[in-house]
């Protein structure tokens, strides 16, 4: 821009641009209040996730439900105005069959015990099997025992929760080995099954089922959850027999792997069509229960945060991409098979990828984001809380952020991470059970998740993530 002949006063220039920056901050904050007081008064994601779980609960990777369910999520997604792709992922397929029984024997009676098979666990023998119980509360104690105190002997896992931890998934961290790996620690010493506690924080009679690892070269036994209140009352039990025994009978098995699909929808950018912000989740979930706390309250969440902003009239700068990621629940301690197809065709294209967003805590009431990238960007980040009302959503910013569907953006292209921070003290009362159903979403927490992704979306898009004006990019 020419200026004008004469001189403009330095102060008057300072006044314009504390004008220019005011109006800015009043614009931004504006269109934050607008995107939270639309998510809550229309509430789409609610009935977007109510359709998901009534027509697709069980989206286990590699099973038919889910390819259902992939076909009609493509549908909603391109109803939204997504150009939609379907990104061919190899995905482990195991199925729970039928049968799940584990019973204790207790004063000439049979007394059943709340079970769930553990994701990728062996079948029992046909006719089931029988044998002595010992209670451990560790790996550790496993290995100290050794074949003199588990071989033949089903061992039961029964550490529970640290109530004492105020982050959650702190105390499920410091459970979790005993369903991870217990199966095989025990078989390594000749345990014929293993009984594990729910890492729930209720004493309830839901069972939490989850992934399982074996190790190649040690005998795969059966393994299964049982819940809070079944693992109470079996440590009951054995304090006053020692000697007792269970039964157990399950008919599940691994099959081949079959070929699943990340579904994919983008809008091109206006300004950058060249580089891309991901916002997604894993789409699929255990075969118990409806997913929706795990992970359909995110998936959908996604989608109408995107959605929501093209209702409002907001054209994004750069491509944005819409992700329902395969194969997150049942790969334990092994990459992910959605997040690395993605990342890896991504590298093959040389594509740029600006950001990425996922979410994976479910639908509770969010408390703030977290961040993986230079400390100036988190900086950067933080500096938009203004924008929020910090009273009652998000109020945080942490560093260190994502999750396993796009941490792998990270590693392979240095592409800079976000995840939604929730209210997660009630996360695992649901998590991989049959207890994680719609009628447990409370809407109003459900849409201000999907308004706080939806702001960090138009932030990023609109402010980008470093002080290098558009312009000169």
């Amino acid at each position: 821009m020419k200026r004008r002949s004469g001189a403009v006063p330095a102060a008057w220039c300072l006044a314009c641009l504390f004008a220019l920056a005011a109006g800015a901050v009043a614009d931004d904050r504006e269109m934050v209040s607008e995107i939270f007081r639309t998510a809550l008064a229309e509430g789409r994601t609610h009935q977007l996730l109510r359709e998901l779980c009534l027509r697709y609960p069980h989206r286990l990777s590699g099973s038919p439900e889910s390819e259902a369910a992939n076909r009609w999520v493509k549908t909603v997604m391109e109803e939204r105005g997504l150009e939609v792709r379907l990104q061919e992922v190899m995905v482990p397929y195991w199925e729970r069959g039928d049968t799940m029984v584990v019973e204790v024997a207790v004063d000439g009676r049979t007394e059943a015990l709340s079970a769930l098979a553990l994701g990728g666990s062996v079948g029992t023998p046909v006719g089931g099997l029988e044998a002595p119980v010992i209670e451990v509360d560790s790996l550790e104690q496993v290995e100290a025992l050794g074949e003199t105190g588990i071989e033949g002997r089903i061992v039961f896992f029964n550490r529970a929760l640290d109530q004492g931890r105020v982050r959650h998934f702190e105390a499920y961290m410091g459970a979790a080995d005993q369903r991870v790996s217990g199966a095989a620690m025990a078989g390594r010493f000749g345990a014929v099954a293993v009984l594990v506690r729910s890492l729930s924080f209720l004493d309830d009679d839901y069972p939490h089922t989850g992934g399982l690892r074996y190790e190649e070269g040690v005998r795969q036994i059966p393994a299964a959850a049982i819940s809070v209140r079944a693992a109470n009352r079996l440590s009951l039990l054995l304090s006053a027999s020692p000697q007792l025994r269970v039964s157990i009978l399950m008919n599940c098995r691994q099959r081949e792997d079959q070929v699943s699909h990340n579904v994919i929808g983008e809008l091109k950018g206006s300004v950058h069509p060249d580089e891309y912000i991901t916002i997604g989740a894993h789409f699929d979930a255990w075969d118990v229960g409806e997913g929706a706390q795990d992970n359909g309250s995110g998936s959908m969440q996604s989608i109408e945060a995107v959605y929501l902003l093209q209702e409002l009239g907001y054209e994004f700068r750069r491509s944005v991409r819409v992700v329902m990621f395969a194969n997150e629940e049942y790969l334990v301690g092994q990459p992910f098979r959605g997040g690395q197809v993605y990342a890896e065709e991504a590298l093959k294209k040389g594509e740029k990828h600006y950001a990425a967003i996922e979410t994976d805590a479910g639908a509770f009431t969010p408390r703030g984001f977290g961040v993986e990238g230079p400390p100036a960007m988190v900086e950067r980040v933080r500096s938009w809380l203004e924008y929020f009302d910090t009273d009652n959503t998000v109020h945080y910013v942490a560093e260190g952020g994502g999750g396993p569907e796009i941490w792998v953006l990270n590693e392979l292209l240095g592409t800079p991470t976000f995840d939604l921070r929730t209210d997660t003290q009630r996360y695992l009362d649901f998590h991989h059970s049959d207890n994680d159903t719609f009628d447990k979403v409370n809407r109003r927490e459900l849409e201000l998740g999907t308004a706080a992704m939806a702001s960090l979306l138009y932030l990023i898009d609109t402010h980008g993530l470093t002080e290098q004006p558009d312009a000169e990019r």
